[in-house]
Formats: structure tokens, C-alpha cells, sequence
């Protein structure tokens, strides 16, 4: 009896040694996969089972070999400036890939090139200036996606599908023409990131709120209302970041529902004021959060040290790296 139990705790301690070296490697960081990043077809098939990151930038390239079935360790693949029209078959054995990213071809036919990808393992998509105006509809097989982004397309409207990324915690959907967002949103209860910045809002869609665990928002576009759209991200009680671009700023624009935010903890206003005196410093510097200016010119020494004396706000321009 002795025996069985002391066996028993060994077997038990083994489990959950395996289970903690299992998560680790799970948390390889994308960062680490980049740096041994191979650039072209001829280097990979050298060595093609060490083969973890594949960037292919080549406008010559129409066709992938139906060969990079071999590359069975493969992670990220990152295909730009192609002319690739679809994937081959094939490719349905790359079971380890994670992180996909398709960037200015608009040749590619998106619902057969990712309907032969495996679907269980990738975590990260990024669709960049393929000129979609449509979802496409096999992204609602990716259920296992933690980032997901449309950044650069015409898509005009979200599918209520959007409710099955319930893993989802990073949105990417900037420089649309979006109008609206779907009620299925509030199903995306474990985002935490999202961008919906240069788009068509009039009115920033409530269903925001229902986001739990959002903790930064990118938004704004000129025809967007500003007071709505602040009293709307005033009651996201998780926000820790908001950054509001290209909206248009007058003197009726009240920030001080923001200070309704106990987690806020920087606010960024880009390309939003026309000139200098258009800043209301005293109301910002009412706020409870750090705020970040950037303009569209280069402020005046005297306009800098005037910034100075409200120290929650930092003055820039749109060309300093931030």
C-alpha cells in the first residue's frame, strides 16, 4: 500500500512537471522564431527541416512549391509583394504553423488558400492591403486565433460570425470603411486589444462596452462624433490605453468623462488640433492620466515650455518615433 502511494505521487509530480515544461514551450515567444528567419525558397530546402520562419518578399513569385510540405518544423510564414494566386494542397502538413501573414496580394484567393491550412494550430493571421471588401467566411474555421488582423482593406461590415474568436485578444481592423460594429462583439470576451481607427463610424458603436477585458482601443475618424464617442469609451472599464486620432477637436469637446476610468492610464491624441491654441490644457490637466499630443507640425520652443507647466501632458510631433 506504501508502494502504491509513493508510486502514485511520483507519477503525479512527473504529470505535472511535463504539463509546466508542455505550457513553456507553448509560450515560445514570436519574437525568438523571427530571429532565425529564413528569406528565400533555395536557403530553406537546404536545410528544410530547421526551417521555423519563412519571409518571402518577391513580386516574381506566382506560384509556391508544392515542396514546402517538407518544411515540418515551419512556425511563421510571412508572404509579401506576391502574386500567388493559391496554395497548394500540400500545405495542409504544415501542423506546426502559428503565426500566418499575407501582406499586398490581392491575386490570392483567401477562402482556398486558408481552406487548406491547418486550422487547430495557428493562433495569428494578418491580412494586410489584400483588398478585401468582404470577411472572408473561412476565417470562422480559425477558432483557436488569439490575434487577428484585417488592417488595410475596404471591408465595410463585420459578421455576426465574429462571436466564435472567443479566444481572440488582439482585433486589427484600421483603415477599413466600416460604419458599424455586430452585437456579436460582446462575445469576444477575452479581447484586449482593438483597432478600428480611419474607418466610417458616425457614432462609435456601444457594443464596446460589453468588452470586459479591452484594455487598449485605437479610434477616430473625422466624421466620427467626438463627445459620443468619448461618454461611449468612458464606460469601457477596463481601458488602461485609448488613443483618438484624426477626430475633429473644438472647444465643446469634453474630456472629463474619461476621468471615470480608475485604470486609464494614458490618453493619445493624434493629429487632432490644427494649431496650438486649440489645446485645452487646463481641462487635461484635470485628468487623472497621463496625456500624449501629437501634431501635425513641430511646436515652437515657447509653445514647448509652455507644455511644461502641466506635467500629465507631453507635446510632440507625428514625426518623432513614439
Amino acid at each position: 500500500m506504501r508502494f502504491t502511494r509513493t508510486l502514485f505521487i511520483v507519477l503525479l509530480i512527473i504529470f505535472f512537471s511535463w504539463q509546466q515544461t508542455k505550457a513553456q514551450d507553448n509560450k515560445i515567444n514570436e519574437s525568438d522564431l523571427w530571429k532565425g528567419t529564413i528569406y528565400n525558397f533555395e536557403e530553406a530546402f537546404a536545410k528544410p527541416n530547421k526551417v521555423k520562419s519563412l519571409y518571402i518578399n518577391d513580386d516574381s513569385l506566382y506560384l509556391l512549391p508544392k515542396e514546402i510540405k517538407r518544411f515540418k518544423s515551419l512556425e511563421i510564414l510571412s508572404l509579401v509583394n506576391t502574386h500567388v494566386e493559391e496554395f497548394p494542397n500540400e500545405m495542409q502538413e504544415l501542423v506546426k504553423l502559428k503565426f500566418l501573414y499575407l501582406e499586398n496580394d490581392r491575386n490570392l484567393d483567401l477562402d482556398q488558400a486558408l481552406g487548406v491550412l491547418p486550422n487547430h494550430s495557428l493562433t495569428k493571421i494578418s491580412i494586410l492591403n489584400n483588398g478585401l471588401s468582404i470577411f472572408p467566411n473561412v476565417l470562422n474555421n480559425f477558432i483557436n486565433l488569439k490575434e487577428l488582423s484585417l488592417y488595410k482593406n475596404h471591408l465595410e461590415f463585420i459578421p455576426d460570425e465574429m462571436q466564435k474568436f472567443t479566444k481572440l485578444e488582439t482585433l486589427l481592423l484600421s483603415e477599413n470603411e466600416l460604419e458599424t460594429l455586430p452585437n456579436s462583439f460582446s462575445e469576444l470576451c477575452n479581447l484586449k486589444t482593438l483597432t478600428i481607427s480611419n474607418n466610417r463610424f458616425e457614432i462609435l458603436p456601444e457594443v464596446i462596452c460589453s468588452l470586459k477585458n479591452l484594455e487598449n482601443i485605437y479610434v477616430g475618424n473625422k466624421e466620427l462624433n467626438s463627445n459620443q464617442a468619448i461618454q461611449i469609451l468612458s464606460k469601457c472599464e477596463g481601458l488602461r490605453f485609448i488613443n483618438l486620432s484624426k477626430i475633429v477637436i473644438n472647444e465643446s469637446v469634453n474630456f472629463s468623462p474619461l476621468a471615470e476610468l480608475e485604470n486609464l492610464e494614458n490618453l493619445e491624441l493624434i493629429n487632432v488640433y490644427k494649431s496650438f491654441e486649440e489645446i485645452l490644457f487646463e481641462q487635461l490637466f484635470k485628468l487623472n492620466f497621463n496625456v500624449t499630443i501629437r501634431l501635425n507640425f513641430e511646436p515652437s520652443e515657447d509653445q514647448l515650455t509652455i507644455s511644461k507647466n502641466f506635467p500629465n501632458v507631453t507635446i510632440g510631433s507625428l514625426n518623432e518615433v513614439y
